[in-house]
């Protein structure tokens, strides 16, 4: 029985580290497309350190977007000012999104998007990518709609700014 609980430990183990490399293999990719795109792609990226520091933070502690912050770990967001709206094709063609689920998707003349998540222990990750950019965001939120993933970059935005 002891056998069998240290190897099931050693299973979700190794299933979590699996998924955290998982996680950053695609961080990476972004990050690395985005330096060698020539879709001239500007980003910004948001770590779990920033969203501690900023859910400790005194001036926050008032805000109602403060349990919003707690429950957030990592936001990428990219924008590309290529006039072709290339950046969906190219970027979608260069990775393989393994266990991500489609939410939803459009494809018309005027846009293209296709909305994914993913969830691995408590954890959900989304992911947005537009003709012109993406958005990427890790929480234990469940976010149902488009809104609400933009209105998460939007929370992030006026931090920053």
């Amino acid at each position: 029985m002891k056998k069998f609980i240290l190897l099931f430990l050693l299973h979700l183990l190794l299933l979590q580290a699996y998924s955290q490399s998982q996680n950053r293999e695609l961080i990476d990719h972004i990050i690395d497309y985005v330096h060698k795109s020539v879709d001239h792609c500007d980003y910004y990226e948001v770590t779990e350190e920033m969203f501690k520091s900023i859910a400790e933070d005194p001036r926050f502690q008032s805000s109602e977007k403060i349990d919003y912050i707690k429950k957030i770990e990592y936001v990428i967001y990219v924008e590309c000012k290529n006039t072709q709206r290339t950046f969906y094709e190219n970027f979608i063609s260069g990775y393989n999104l393994k266990g991500f689920k489609v939410l939803m998707r459009t494809k018309s003349n005027n846009e293209s998007f296709t909305f994914y998540k993913n969830s691995n222990d408590g954890m959900n990750e989304y992911l947005l990518i537009q003709d012109r950019g993406l958005s990427y965001v890790k929480t234990s939120l469940n976010i149902s709609t488009l809104n609400e993933m933009g209105g998460i970059i939007r929370l992030i935005g006026e931090l920053g700014g």
